[in-house]
């Protein structure tokens, strides 16, 4: 594999596990919430999913 191609899956892959923190700690900051909203607390388990399979994918 060329070096470009190379740097951009590890660029992909840091950017999905960037977006899996992220939605990680959305999800940890509405379950501290006692007043969470369903729709977030789904949408943040759906994108950590997502960002986590995306990586899986391209390793």
């Amino acid at each position: 594999m060329k070096m470009l191609e190379e740097m951009v899956f590890i660029g992909e892959i840091n950017l999905q596990i960037k977006i899996a923190f992220r939605a990680f700690e959305r999800l940890q900051s509405e379950s501290t919430d006692g007043n969470s909203d369903q729709i977030e607390v789904w949408s943040s388990i759906q994108l950590f999913l997502i960002a986590t399979a995306n990586v899986s994918k391209i390793l």
